[in-house]
């Protein structure tokens, strides 16, 4: 398998980064900056943030479904 570096984007803040990176301590979920935040803050984090994301989809979906005026 090839050493190779994948944008990868963090599950806590979306900001993307680049996985895996030598000497960088970012993990497959998390970024460098990120990795460093209780995991139990960050785990609360993530899934803030999953649940945002969700409802922004669904919000883009609904404005796309309605009928224009």
């Amino acid at each position: 398998m090839a050493d190779s570096t994948a944008k990868r984007t963090c599950r806590v803040c979306g900001r993307t980064y680049d996985y895996p990176e030598p000497g960088s301590l970012a993990t497959r979920t998390a970024c460098e900056s990120c990795v460093s935040i209780p995991k139990d803050v960050r785990r609360a984090l993530s899934t803030m943030r999953s649940r945002i994301d969700r409802m922004s989809r669904e919000i883009e979906r609904l404005k796309s479904d309605r009928p224009a005026s």
